[in-house]
């Protein structure tokens, strides 16, 4: 018994760190098409000439850019704390990028898998939705279902997005595609089911949302949250170079 329980927490090890893996590659995309943004928009530019002392707010320096989009200070907020998460410094001479991670050759490629099969080992709060109907809303072809309902065969799926997207997904056993705009109602079930909808909308629209959720869904239903956090401070040590999956 010590033998296989030496052996599953070495597996767990393992699989822990392909998860952390994919996940930079995954994501791998967001620092070079923030900093091209960043660039395109002078930002960096804006900050040296602030001075190396100076410490301008993301509210002074979008004043200094050409938008009217009241969301622009949260978002280079956002995207400030991702460059600073980075390594990436601003010196006189213009920004340094060092990398944030370093690739391997053995990258795992089913990341959705990876996610998935975390979350169903980490998070038990299904089993109290057996025979129940769980909606998943942005759930695009349907996959996050395709799992849940692969473990739990008497729970029901509705998968939830727009119909440009469901129109393309294909049959899944338990599984039903409905498609429409979340923004305007979203169908009802006993549990509501969100992976990585939330950080992409501002606070009033992730308000709206969550409103048309707590519509749908019974007075002991429930909305489960799947999606990434910013710290407070950044995490600038080699530790914090990996997203280990919050369990939570």
């Amino acid at each position: 018994m010590e033998f296989s329980a030496e052996n599953h927490n070495k597996d767990r090890e393992h699989d822990e760190e392909s998860f952390s893996y994919a996940a930079q590659i995954v994501n791998s995309y967001v620092l070079p098409m923030s900093m091209n943004a960043a660039i395109q928009l002078d930002v960096f530019e804006i900050m040296a000439k602030a001075g190396p002392d100076a410490k301008l707010s993301p509210n002074e320096i979008v004043a200094q850019l050409p938008t009217k989009n009241p969301e622009a200070p949260s978002m280079l907020d956002r995207l400030l704390r991702g460059a600073w998460n980075a390594r990436i410094r601003i010196p006189r001479e213009g920004p340094e990028v060092q990398p944030c991670f370093q690739h391997r050759n053995d990258e795992p490629h089913h990341f959705g898998k990876l996610v998935m099969n975390n979350i169903l080992d980490a998070y038990k709060g299904f089993v109290q939705h057996l025979n129940q109907v769980i909606v998943d809303i942005g759930g695009g072809l349907g996959v996050s279902l395709r799992f849940i309902t692969s473990k739990y065969p008497s729970i029901k799926g509705i998968n939830f997005d727009l119909p440009h997207v469901i129109q393309h997904a294909p049959p899944i056993p338990g599984v039903e595609h409905v498609a429409g705009d979340m923004f305007q109602n979203v169908p009802k079930g006993d549990a509501i089911f969100m992976k990585f909808i939330l950080h992409d909308w501002s606070d009033d629209d992730c308000l709206k949302l969550l409103k048309n959720c707590y519509k749908a869904i019974p007075d002991e239903g429930k909305i489960v949250v799947v999606d990434c956090m910013l710290p407070d401070v950044p995490n600038t040590s080699s530790g914090g170079e990996r997203n280990e999956p919050n369990k939570n």
